[in-house]
């Protein structure tokens, strides 16, 4: 399967939607329309979506979470619940 960025003209008009064009094994061909998150003054600044468990800076990871990722997160909750615990403390003065 062939993938590649491409465009249909939208109507009787000059204007072009942004699509995907794709060529499925058996030589047929389809365009999916593009939704694009990023930059609009830089063409090259967009998010891509992959399929990994760790994103970068244009990158956002999908699919299941793993068992690490999970203990990522409830950690980064806790850590931040007792932030709230501390801050809540020298304000109210309650735990002195």
């Amino acid at each position: 399967m062939a993938v590649d960025e491409s465009f249909l003209k939208v109507g009787g008009t000059v204007d072009l939607l942004d699509t995907t064009k794709v060529e499925q094994d058996d030589g047929t061909e389809t365009h999916r329309e593009v939704v694009v998150i990023g930059d609009p003054e830089d063409n090259e600044a967009r998010l891509d979506i992959k399929k990994t468990p760790l994103g970068s800076d244009h990158k956002l990871p999908v699919g299941d979470p793993t068992n690490e990722d999970i203990l990522d997160a409830l950690h980064a909750l806790i850590e931040e619940t007792r932030m709230v615990r501390f801050h809540l403390n020298l304000i109210t003065g309650f735990e002195t």
